[in-house]
């Protein structure tokens, strides 16, 4: 390769769909563990002195980060602690990957508790990461920037829509009403590492297609396959005018959503430096060690305003009465928050019920994989079920705490409730 790109950085991570591969709870589940196996595979690469002590793993959502809080044990909350800081985990604060349904005011307050957990172990999170949804609302921006975040990674899936201003691999600042900016990189498909042959992937799929063709079913040299398909991409990249000397990817250790963490993405790294350094050279990297690296190099990107308003609406307009149903959930916190405020009765476990419910409604996952090929399948249905239960679970303890609210108002103001004949 003769170009002007030295650098590739690799983002490794898993997306977060909370459903789509399986049940929600498993999901959750292996979200978690791949936390706890990340911890266990770096650890050990470190102790043993093996090419996984530079593996890096990037967690996609904070929400998974709760979940494996949940499961684990004092020292391993420690040593994933340790390894963050030592810049082997690196952490998004993006709550959860939504459509335009969340609840931003409450999605404010859970950013600013992941600030204050980490901020006392001595850690500040500046950086979060997107992918699957091709936009964000103006209100979950501001729930970013309000809580210190300064750059946001974004991984775009064009098969659902187009890339924000009609180009990929582009930076931007995304200015607020207040003048306050977030420095946005318009990034690819999050699976392009998995396309590139980052990852061994034995089976052609549309995006192996859409990129390189069908000869990527060939999986006999690994490293020469990845390193022609990485050429061929840079090319592209400059021929149509790229003007940096990085290239950024992302990837998952299968290709698929809910991946595992792979750790021989740590070997296939060092084996291309070794054979192609000299051309272009790998990088794991987390989240803040890529903002580190870009951040004095995009300083000149334009300044943009308005809304990145590519929804993610599959599920919102296809499932018109649980919608509704969650719409009334939010419009009663509202009128329970000024309820409150009056009474000066707070329900903490009420309100995070409400809260944790809601958010898990306007994650953008809506429905299995086979939703369409087979909707009367019974994983199907199950899905469906569990998550109409969520905006379900986020109506009725608004519901309640607005009766009692309301009966309290009603009290305060010296007014005599006659029971019903």
């Amino acid at each position: 390769m003769t170009h002007k790109i030295r650098e590739v950085y690799i983002v490794h991570h898993s997306h977060t769909d909370v459903g789509y591969t399986d049940l929600q709870e498993q999901v959750i589940y292996n979200q978690a563990n791949n936390i706890r196996r990340a911890v266990e595979l770096i650890e050990n690469g470190i102790k043993n002195n093996t090419t996984q002590k530079d593996l890096k793993w990037n967690c996609e959502t904070w929400y998974c980060v709760e979940q494996f809080f949940k499961m684990a044990t004092e020292e391993e909350k420690e040593k994933f602690f340790d390894l963050v800081k030592k810049g082997n985990i690196g952490l998004s604060a993006n709550y959860l990957n939504f459509n335009d349904l969340a609840d931003c005011k409450y999605l404010k307050e859970k950013i600013h508790t992941m600030q204050e957990i980490c901020g006392e172990k001595g850690i500040q999170i500046k950086t979060a990461m997107i992918a699957d949804i091709n936009g964000i609302s103006m209100g979950q921006r501001d729930a970013l920037i309000e809580n210190g975040v300064e750059f946001l990674y974004t991984n775009i899936h064009t098969h659902h829509g187009m890339y924000p201003l009609y180009q990929n691999q582009k930076p931007y600042f995304w200015e607020n009403e207040n003048g306050q900016r977030l420095l946005v990189w318009n990034g690819e498909h999050y699976n392009l590492g998995n396309a590139l042959g980052i990852v061994l992937n034995k089976n052609v799929n549309f995006m192996t297609e859409n990129y390189f063709g069908k000869k990527n079913g060939d999986v006999t040299g690994l490293l020469e396959n990845l390193h022609t398909n990485l050429a061929a991409s840079i090319k592209e990249y400059e021929e149509n005018g790229y003007p940096y000397d990085f290239y950024i990817t992302s990837v998952s250790g299968v290709f698929s959503d809910n991946a595992p963490i792979n750790p021989a993405i740590a070997d296939t790294v060092a084996l291309f430096n070794e054979k192609y350094g000299e051309e272009v050279t790998m990088h794991m990297v987390t989240l803040q060690e890529l903002y580190d690296k870009i951040r004095d190099k995009v300083q000149d990107a334009p300044v943009y305003r308005g809304a990145i308003n590519d929804w993610w609406g599959n599920g919102v307009g296809s499932t018109p009465y649980a919608v509704k149903h969650y719409k009334e959930a939010v419009r009663l916190n509202h009128i329970c928050d000024r309820l409150e405020e009056k009474t000066g009765v707070h329900n903490k476990e009420l309100i995070q019920a409400y809260g944790d419910n809601s958010l898990l409604y306007a994650e953008h996952t809506w429905g299995h994989s086979a939703t369409v090929t087979n909707p009367y399948d019974t994983m199907v249905t199950n899905l469906d079920m569990r998550k109409n239960s969520y905006a379900s679970k986020a109506h009725e303890p608004r519901q309640c705490v607005k009766m009692s609210s309301a009966i309290n108002w009603v009290i305060s103001c010296g007014i005599t409730i006659c029971p019903a004949k």
